[in-house]
């Protein structure tokens, strides 16, 4: 049973889907279930496949195996509570019921046991898919009792619990010590010291290039990251709980006891700091300088002048995106998730190049193979990325979308002003991750100028996608901005993202054997081998034209429904 404040949320997810059923059962929605079905079902059969082999691995043991699963469950716990820190900071301090909620006869406890469990599925749900579809494959591949299913279950709600506890607690004592107009620098100036202190691990092991399989490397990770088994980490308590009920179902029990108790001390300190510090945080996030810096915007309108010398519409449109983007804390906290993920993807690129020594007849089908690799990887950050910022910028617009619509352009030039702003900041950093990692791996300069038009299209079909796919699960009624970012709408653009970025690997594949494959150049002529080369590219520029211009063609059309 819900809490009773959490009706209207639930009520409103009702509604939409009667109403959107009641037209007609093969809708947006249920094409989107069946597509991501068969996504789920393919991250269950790699699952299956993995924990198969790493069962018949000659060092596997049950030791071995908790290590592995409490590392896994240690990634897993670091990026939910990143993420609960963030659904809290909009569910808690941005949440337009909390007004509300404050002047109803409420309690406190009662509105803290609505935004636990409110911040516990918008952090979560999206992983607990995903780890779901993991787990069945490791049922099936491990031979597990389905009797002790529930028992991971009940653990994984347990484990799901802390994250959003911690999120709550870092939240309210961010908002109490720290004055809410210094709130991005000081969180900004936390995530580089934890980006800088991950360049103190060393990954020599990790990168010796004689590990090119993926079990052996999961082999080397476990017995190296031995902090993942600390006794009081919920991951550890976790692992035990999987790894008990497949080897020793006598020790499960102890492990589901001390999940337990983590979980409920969490809960414990979170609503006693809650009912402690909120109003006090509260106070000071309402009443504080913050709009007087905000609307502090010189340097910005200087940029924007220098960007667009002319007033236009975009340039309207673009210095509204960043004026918008600027006051929202919780968008500018979720600005990290771009740092950290470019951070990540090009410091990892000293692996990348370790590959490159290899000699002898397969060297150019490996460098044909890692400039194929830097599509996939490059292309998944910025779909992230896009996940984050492009597709809920329509909803965002809020109750502010009636007044854009009383402006006199089209739902069509909407749509393409949307997709102008936000296309240059994502060329931009589409060029940075391709370049760089065609200069890692060596590749040379025609092999980095097809990377930069492969990335320049990518970019622009995954903001187009963005827009489309946030036309189509646009909601202007929302409560706090968390809600957009983490509806169901995403998970069906991520997976959009994934077909984008696969369907433009294929030509892109072909253009980068033609560029490393010396024997093509041999048995082709000049012109011909040219010619191929030039088709390859124009393939791949006119995918995505047709992808940009039906996507936006679906969004106008989807936006022109609701306002029917």
């Amino acid at each position: 049973m819900y809490p009773l404040l959490l009706k209207p949320l639930v009520l409103g997810i009702k509604n939409d889907l009667i109403r959107e059923y009641k037209k007609n059962f093969w809708n947006r929605t249920t094409f989107a279930l069946i597509f991501m079905m068969f996504i789920l079902f393919g991250m269950y059969e790699i699952s299956y496949s993995f924990f198969l082999k790493f069962k018949n691995h000659s060092l596997f043991s049950e030791a071995l195996f908790s290590q592995f699963l409490s590392l896994s469950l240690l990634a897993l716990f670091s990026v939910t509570t990143f993420s609960s820190v963030v659904s809290s900071m909009s569910a808690i301090f941005s949440s337009k019921d909390l007004a509300l909620y404050l002047s109803a006869p409420t309690s406190l406890k009662n509105i803290f046991s609505a935004k636990l469990i409110q911040v516990t599925i918008l952090s979560t749900w999206m992983f607990s898919l995903i780890m779901t579809a993991f787990g069945l494959g490791l049922i099936r591949a491990l031979d597990v009792n389905m009797l002790h299913i529930f028992l991971w279950m009940s653990g994984g709600v347990l484990f799901a619990l802390i994250p959003a506890a911690l999120g709550i607690i870092i939240v309210i004592f961010i908002a109490n010590i720290v004055p809410a107009e210094r709130l991005k620098e000081v969180i900004i100036l936390f995530v580089v010291m934890g980006l800088l202190s991950i360049l103190t691990y060393d990954q020599e092991t990790t990168m010796n290039t004689k590990m090119t399989d993926s079990v052996n490397k999961a082999v080397i990770l476990s017995k190296r990251f031995s902090t993942a088994n600390i006794e009081f980490l919920p991951n550890h308590a976790l692992a035990n709980i999987i790894s008990s009920s497949i080897f020793k179902p006598k020790e499960i029990l102890h492990y589901s006891g001390l999940l337990f108790l983590e979980s409920l001390l969490s809960v414990l300190l979170s609503y006693i700091t809650f009912k402690a510090f909120f109003l006090r945080g509260w106070s000071r996030s309402t009443n504080s300088n913050a709009q007087k810096i905000l609307y502090k915007s010189y340097l910005s309108s200087k940029i924007g002048n220098l960007l667009f010398p002319k007033p236009s519409c975009l340039r309207a449109f673009a210095g509204k995106e960043i004026r918008m983007f600027v006051r929202d804390t919780t968008q500018s906290i979720q600005l990290l998730l771009l740092l950290t993920l470019t951070f990540v993807y090009l410091y990892n690129f000293r692996a990348i190049q370790s590959g490159t020594i290899i000699n002898g007849d397969y060297r150019e089908a490996w460098q044909a193979l890692l400039s194929s690799a830097n599509i996939i990887f490059a292309g998944f950050v910025i779909a992230a990325v896009c996940t984050r910022f492009v597709y809920p910028s329509i909803s965002l617009e809020g109750t502010t979308y009636q007044i854009l619509r009383s402006v006199p352009i089209t739902l069509q030039e909407f749509l393409r002003y949307k997709f102008l702003t936000w296309f240059i900041p994502m060329c931009v950093l589409s060029l940075i991750l391709f370049i760089s990692g065609g200069m890692a791996i060596q590749a040379d300069m025609f092999s980095i100028f097809g990377m930069s038009v492969v990335g320049i299209c990518l970019a622009a079909s995954l903001v187009a996608g963005a827009l489309g796919v946030g036309a189509c699960y646009a909601k202007f009624n929302w409560d706090n901005p968390i809600q957009v970012t983490s509806g169901f709408g995403s998970l069906v653009y991520m997976a959009l993202s994934m077909f984008i970025v696969f369907i433009n690997l294929i030509p892109a594949s072909i253009f980068f054997i033609f560029c490393n494959v010396s024997f093509l150049r041999t048995k082709l002529e000049s012109i011909d081998f040219n010619f191929a080369q030039t088709c390859c590219l124009f393939i791949v520029i006119a995918i995505n034209g047709a992808i940009i211009r039906k996507s936006l063609q679906i969004g106008a059309s989807k936006l022109k429904e609701l306002e029917d």
